[in-house]
């Protein structure tokens, strides 16, 4: 896959194939964290947000895999139970559980297809797995970005203390509304680099591991 072929991509699956082995276990997992909190509200059950909640603290290095191990088991639990309440219930509990299952592989790309399944379950799925498949896509490009083609230099200077803890900030809240705010300050700081400015001031939907964010706050690829 080239560069330009990544960034017009609409189909999550052939991208999530070609970025298997390129980038780290918490990037995938923080996709399949994202594909969940879309359908957030249909994690019904305790047991499914835990396991979300505790696969989004392993990939930030903050639970030991023991822990997220007993949370995904406990998610797979809950499965069977909610298939009574329908079909979409079960299918998010099932997402869930993908999404913490530590030591499966494929967590995110199992998250992503069982959270495009619920779309379906509740809306024409004519239209669904077109419009679920460009939101996943963007996604993973907020999440790797262009970084698999290409080196961006970086200038310390750029990453001033205000850049820095604007970033922190927008990472720990989910605050991606200021991640124009976060544009003007790399602006401010001398950045003139296209990639991070245009992607911080894209209006498309962006997520906890955001590549721009990442590589402010020296976190992982």
């Amino acid at each position: 896959m080239t560069e330009s072929e990544w960034n017009s991509s609409r189909d999550p699956t052939s991208m999530l194939a070609f970025v298997n082995g390129r980038v780290s276990d918490r990037k995938l997992r923080l996709f399949g964290v994202a594909c969940c909190r879309r359908i957030w509200r249909l994690l019904t059950h305790e047991a499914s947000r835990k396991a979300v909640q505790t696969a989004e603290l392993h990939a930030d290095g903050l639970c030991e895999s023991s822990l997220l191990e007993k949370v995904a088991g406990e998610a797979r639990e809950v499965v069977q139970l909610l298939s009574r309440e329908s079909e979409a219930h079960e299918y998010a509990g099932g997402a869930a559980a993908w999404c913490a299952d530590w030591n499966r592989s494929g967590m995110s790309a199992g998250a992503a297809a069982v959270a495009t399944q619920i779309a379906c379950q509740e809306r024409d799925p004519k239209h669904v797995i077109e419009e679920e498949d460009a939101w996943q896509s963007t996604i993973l490009r907020c999440i790797i970005g262009p970084l698999l083609f290409r080196r961006l230099h970086i200038s310390p200077g750029w990453i001033t203390s205000e850049v820095k803890d604007l970033a922190a900030a927008i990472y720990t809240e989910r605050a991606y509304e200021r991640l124009a705010t976060l544009a003007n300050a790399l602006e401010a700081a001398g950045c003139t680099d296209s990639d991070m400015i245009g992607h911080c001031r894209a209006k498309t939907d962006h997520v906890r591991g955001c590549w721009v964010v990442d590589l402010i706050l020296s976190k992982d690829r």
